[in-house]
């Protein structure tokens, strides 16, 4: 009986230490990969926006609110899969 109760503090001693920092030391990966992402969502409009209108002669005024439109329209599916994941998904 006492071994079961000692086992219970080494498990809960285990838990509590070091536990306080482990978001913090993953957050330097979160925002390199936030930067590289935008970085390459910069890069991609600006190459789809050649496209557009060198392949598909779109005027350019017309190109960039197809751009704006949809670089919008995923910001804002990343939102509602983040509130549906939260809502519904989540645990």
């Amino acid at each position: 009986m006492t071994d079961d109760i000692h086992n219970d503090e080494e498990i809960r001693r285990e838990e509590d230490s070091g536990g306080g920092r482990k978001g913090m030391s993953t957050m330097k990966y979160i925002v390199g990969v936030e930067a590289f992402e935008k970085a390459a969502t910069l890069d991609s409009t600006a190459s789809l926006n050649l496209y557009l209108i060198k392949v598909f002669l779109v005027k350019t005024a017309t190109a960039n609110a197809l751009l704006s439109v949809f670089n919008s329209s995923c910001n804002v599916a990343g939102l509602a899969g983040a509130l549906l994941g939260d809502a519904y998904f989540g645990r």
